[in-house]
């Protein structure tokens, strides 16, 4: 009889077990040792598998113009955070405390992009396109999708060829329904610059001083603020901390607390309008399309009202960023700030 109780025991235990739900997406998994991962937390997409740092938006305009992954969310960052999920402090949730939530109504909306991450995966279609809430996660996408706003596409760096974990978003502010969803002036690094600054309660001017400032070189008196890339097999390419492009902040959302920890760097996109969609009306005073600058995020959990632990979620080591970043706070960029008013010549948005 003690045999029979057994039995029904693991097959209790093994019915459960299946009917568990796991989180979507991805997070870091056990065979993925952090310690790999380049200090940056991401492997160089342009060193494998012809990676690239725009998108493919094909369905946009002919000739593979795309736009610039110009934001990653570092692998470094909290393990909850890597996983796609809205749930238990997942990077939904980080989204929303950021003041973005997922497509209006659950339809999707907008063009299919793909991207190339050089993990060995080849063009991959985006996960989502997250857009701005305008303080309603549940419906305040609708109303972006009508008036137009800050959004973003997302792509994980998780092919068994560069099995980072990271996160790449090409972010952008994009014009009202009616005007046909087009990128604003300056539309690529307006788009970057105020989620950076939604995530670290930075307000950046307009034109953010930061555009078209990065260094050019890797000599001796650059060499303290480059950090070396890597590719799963070991080549190396640079990229460069801009001056004065580090910032922190924190936020909140549905009981958690994120700190981002966010630097701006060069090397990874051109500073120029070549490949670059919408380029010919996205270029404003004679600039490239986008300036060539990449915010990384660091993000990590730093309070939970939901008895957070991040012991039991993943069995992986974390190992710091070797970026260590301080900056200042202001209030989250709300909407759709004035400077894009004033500065884009088609009229309001």
């Amino acid at each position: 009889m003690s045999f029979l109780w057994a039995l029904l025991g693991t097959l209790v235990l093994a019915l459960a077990a299946a009917s568990t739900p796991t989180p979507t997406g991805h997070g870091p998994r056990a065979r993925r040792q952090q310690a790999s991962v380049p200090d940056l937390g991401f492997y160089d997409p342009h060193l494998n598998d012809g990676g690239y740092m725009l998108t493919n938006a094909y369905n946009e305009q002919p000739n593979d113009y795309g736009e610039p992954l110009n934001v990653i969310i570092s692998a470094h960052s909290d393990p909850a955070v890597l996983v796609d999920q809205e749930t238990s402090g997942g990077l939904r949730n980080y989204f929303q405390s950021l003041g973005f939530s997922t497509e209006c109504l659950g339809a999707s909306e907008g063009t299919q992009q793909s991207a190339n991450l050089g993990d060995g995966r080849g063009y991959v279609n985006q996960t989502a396109v997250i857009r701005w809430d305008y303080g309603s996660p549940s419906i305040g996408t609708c109303e972006e999708t009508l008036l137009g706003g800050d959004h973003f596409r997302y792509w994980s760096q998780i092919g068994m060829e560069a099995d980072s974990g990271a996160y790449f978003l090409a972010a952008s502010y994009e014009s009202a329904l009616a005007e046909g969803h087009n990128i604003i002036k300056n539309g690529y690094n307006l788009g970057r610059d105020w989620l950076v600054g939604n995530a670290t309660q930075h307000t950046f001017p307009y034109p953010n001083p930061l555009d078209y400032a990065q260094p050019t070189s890797t000599s001796a008196s650059s060499a303290a603020s480059s950090t070396p890339t890597l590719d799963s097999n070991g080549a190396t390419g640079i990229v460069i901390s801009v001056p004065n492009g580090q910032f922190t902040g924190t936020t909140s959302a549905n009981g958690y607390t994120y700190q981002t920890v966010a630097t701006y760097v060069s090397g990874l996109l051109a500073n120029s309008s070549v490949g670059v969609n919408h380029n010919d009306t996205v270029s404003e005073n004679g600039e490239p399309a986008q300036d060539g600058l990449v915010a990384v995020l660091v993000v990590t959990i730093t309070n939970s009202t939901r008895n957070y632990d991040k012991s039991k979620l993943w069995d992986v080591q974390i190992v710091p960023s070797a970026v260590k970043i301080v900056g200042a706070g202001n209030p989250r960029n709300l909407g759709r700030p004035a400077p894009v008013i004033d500065t884009w010549d088609s009229g309001e948005i």
